[in-house]
């Protein structure tokens, strides 16, 4: 009997301790589920995506690099004589006109194959003509038997632009600089939104490289002191950088330095005055004008601008893009010059090509876009057909060939071209030279031709070459200050209408009068306009003396809908030197609350994502600084996201078959379709999902304990029952002894 007494006692008390066992480990475990779910059992989350947020604190302006002082390359000249017509009388051709302007061509005949348009000068001009290119065509035999065959130079070919490439690049550069940010979804389900101008990436630095001829610069030396003038006010109260870059070119091209419009003023006027003479290489002073404004990489091409001072007159061009060393050809025989300088302004007084004779295509005397390309075309197809590169020399007529005998001369590289027809003269290949290297700056940045009297009164002056590179339009100081000073002129618009999709998103402006305009200047100096109510729905922002605004927001809240919509006006000229933004917020009013993850957070809308764009359209409808309208132009649209996340829920454990009711606290189950927040802020919503400001209370957690409490009950009443056995058995062994 005391034998199995004491099997029962052993067998209890280990029944006891798998309880015990079972009941310390489960708690643990349940504690361990509850950590890794990271919220309230039975209760959903709804979460504002974060992944993939940027930073939203505002980069500060950064420090434009300082501008180099790079001193003059001035050459001194050494004969500034002029050239004269010293023409044969027995040459057949010397009846030629000393003058292109003495001849009319013919009008140039459009060809199917003719390409239209024009350089991009502004943000409005055609795209230049393929033509302006001039690709050489296949070249034929030669007309002329009798003419030497000279080993052919090897040069570089000129950069062509076709329309397709020029037309996208161009696009991408002078469209206005724009954005639109939008913050990622806080816990209220709002997003703060920033339209800016120019967009926030743009440095408030502008480059301004004049490409100056010595020969006709002095007439508006005043008038381009005048536009440096007023950019250098407009600088120094906006705290902007200029830097100006001064080029020069006399039969080469010379950098007279880059510098600083707020700091070196007087050195650029003393640059200003610095000439050199001898020679017209136009085409030698653009190459060194694409040199210098590839320097600068802190400034974007978008904000540099070209100016070009010129009659027009060329008859230098360079080769490989050495601007330092001038190339012609000539047909005077070296013997028979006299005067007249080879390869010179009067060569073709001795054989005009461009008369035209034959089939020729004639100068164009008027700016006509199709005529210049045609023109220029013809004169790359006519070098082409003449082996004409072969007969180019190193122009020296400056540079020892005034003293040297014609046999030294000859011996000097010195070459006379054959009097074909199908020829291009010094001068035609100036024009196609200089044509082709302003086309390629003006794809990459503001490019403007000024035209000014020539002095030589009798003869020279090519006004219509300029004004064809200029876009068949008269370029003046004064609109290229407006150019270079403004962004956007007085009456522009901006039109964004609300983020909204049918049955899917609905962003609202629920307080359009919280709008601020914040406008900074290029020191990061801020100025916060704040709103004032106008009319019901109309606010202006930087009220002036006479009681107008300086801007002006007209909200138009529609039905909420599609066509919740804002317009943006501007009453004064927006200037490239300070930076414009309109700040508002936006509340999304229906989020879901089935789980899943909802839109594509892209502030900017660089990746052009489409779900959950705070605006569904932004407009910009530009005027620019001369009252004129340009063309509309829209916003990159950014989107925001957030998710709604199911957590497990698990059903109750049933208690134990006759255990007592009381034994513990009435369990229920949250639904599992309620959403569960799972904000940045850890705010969670009310079940309907929508944002609150105070954070709901939350859901009764379930912790190990309070799970396994039937447990703890049977382990109760598994001890009692031993101790009650334990009890009994020493009652019977003591009546048993």
């Amino acid at each position: 009997m005391k034998t199995k007494g004491n099997r029962l006692r052993n067998a209890c008390l280990r029944l006891a301790l798998c309880c015990l066992l079972i009941a310390g480990t489960v708690p643990v475990t349940a504690r361990a589920e509850e950590t890794t779910t990271g919220g309230s059992a039975g209760s959903t989350v709804i979460s504002t995506e974060l992944s993939g947020d940027k930073d939203t604190t505002s980069d500060a302006e950064k420090p434009a690099a300082e501008v180099p002082e790079t001193g003059s390359d001035v050459k001194t000249p050494d004969n500034t004589a002029g050239e004269t017509d010293a023409a044969s009388s027995d040459d057949p051709a010397a009846g030629a006109a000393a003058s292109d302007d003495s001849i009319v061509p013919e009008p140039a005949a459009e060809t199917a194959d003719q390409t239209k348009g024009n350089i991009l000068m502004d943000k409005t001009s055609p795209v230049p003509a393929e033509a302006s290119a001039a690709a050489p065509v296949e070249k034929p035999e030669q007309a002329d038997a009798e003419a030497p065959e000279p080993e052919e130079a090897e040069e570089e070919p000129a950069e062509n632009i076709s329309n397709e490439t020029f037309a996208e690049y161009a696009a991408a550069q002078w469209d206005y600089k724009k954005s639109i940010r939008a913050s990622q979804l806080n816990d209220q389900f709002e997003t703060d939104v920033t339209l800016t101008l120019p967009s926030a990436e743009v440095k408030l630095a502008s480059e301004v490289c004049f490409v100056l001829d010595k020969s006709s610069f002095s007439d508006t030396r005043d008038k381009a002191m005048d536009l440096l003038t007023e950019l250098k006010d407009a600088a120094e109260k906006t705290g902007a950088r200029v830097q100006v870059d001064i080029i020069e070119f006399n039969r080469t091209g010379h950098d007279h330095g880059s510098y600083d419009l707020a700091t070196k003023y007087d050195e650029i006027q003393t640059a200003f005055n610095t000439q050199n003479g001898g020679g017209t290489n136009l085409h030698a002073g653009l190459l060194a004008a694409k040199e210098v404004l590839t320097r600068n990489t802190d400034i974007p091409d978008s904000r540099k601008y070209m100016i070009l001072v010129s009659d027009g007159d060329t008859y230098l061009y360079c080769k490989n893009g050495d601007y330092n060393v001038p190339y012609s050809r000539s047909f005077i025989p070296v013997e028979k010059a006299g005067g007249t300088a080879y390869g010179g302004f009067y060569d073709e007084s001795r054989y005009y090509p461009s008369a035209p004779y034959d089939n020729n295509v004639g100068r164009p005397t008027t700016s006509d876009p199709q005529s210049w390309d045609a023109y220029l075309k013809d004169v790359a197809a006519r070098n082409s057909e003449s082996n004409g590169d072969a007969y180019d020399f190193v122009w020296k007529y400056y540079d020892g060939w005034q003293s040297m005998t014609s046999d030294q001369i000859a011996s000097d590289g010195f070459m006379t071209m054959n009097r074909n027809p199908r020829t291009a003269s010094n001068m035609d290949m100036a024009f196609l030279h200089a044509a082709n290297t302003y086309h390629e700056l003006a794809s990459r940045y503001h490019c403007y031709s000024v035209a000014v009297q020539s002095l030589n009164e009798k003869d020279g002056g090519h006004r219509a070459f300029m004004e064809y590179l200029n876009g068949n339009a008269v370029a003046d100081f004064v609109s290229i200050k407006n150019q270079i000073l403004y962004m956007l002129g007085n009456g522009s618009t901006i039109e964004d209408h609300i983020g909204f999709a049918d049955n899917d998103y609905d962003f609202d402006l629920k307080k359009p009068e919280d709008m601020t305009i914040v406008v900074s200047n290029g020191e990061g100096v801020e100025q916060t306009l704040a709103a004032e109510k106008i009319t019901e729905n109309q606010f202006g922002f930087g009220k002036k003396d006479d009681g107008t605004y300086r801007f002006e927001v007209t909200y138009v809240p529609g039905e909420k809908k599609a066509d919740e919509h804002f317009i943006w006006k501007t009453n004064e000229n927006v200037t490239n030197f300070e930076r414009i933004r309109l700040n508002y917020r936006l509340t999304l009013v229906n989020p879901k609350s089935a789980a899943g993850t909802y839109g594509e957070y892209d502030e900017f809308g660089e990746q052009h994502k489409e779900a959950l764009r705070v605006t569904t359209n932004t407009v910009l409808r530009p005027v620019d600084s001369n009252g004129e309208t340009e063309p509309e132009e829209e916003f990159l649209l950014p989107t925001v996201s957030y998710s709604v996340k199911t957590a497990e829920i698990k059903p109750s454990e049933s208690t134990s078959q006759g255990s007592p009711a009381s034994s513990g606290p009435e369990k229920t189950s949250l639904p599992a379709e309620t959403p569960q927040v799972q904000a940045p802020a850890a705010v969670v919503p009310a079940a309907s999902v929508s944002p609150v400001t105070t954070p709901a209370s939350p859901a009764r957690i379930q912790t190990g304990d309070e799970n396994n409490i039937m447990l703890w009950l049977f382990l109760m009443a598994a001890a009692a029952g031993g101790a009650g056995v334990l009890i009994l058995q020493r009652r019977i062994a003591g009546k048993n002894s």
